[in-house]
């Protein structure tokens, strides 16, 4: 799990990994800034979720 401190640069890892996992990510409160993971670890952790980002279709 890498932590972040820029929460710009964390929404677009959760956006690259839902679309790439097709699983909603998470953003989740942990020391030292934020960090992303899946919906599923985050809920079975009692993280604090911060925000939820689910995978979608892309228009061609």
């Amino acid at each position: 799990m890498t932590v972040f401190t820029d929460t710009a640069a964390a929404i677009d890892e959760a956006v690259w990994l839902a679309g790439m996992t097709d699983q909603a990510h998470v953003i989740v409160r942990c020391e030292g800034g934020v960090a992303v993971m899946s919906y599923a670890d985050a809920w079975f952790q009692r993280k604090e979720i911060l925000e939820t980002v689910h995978p979608t279709w892309e228009a061609a």
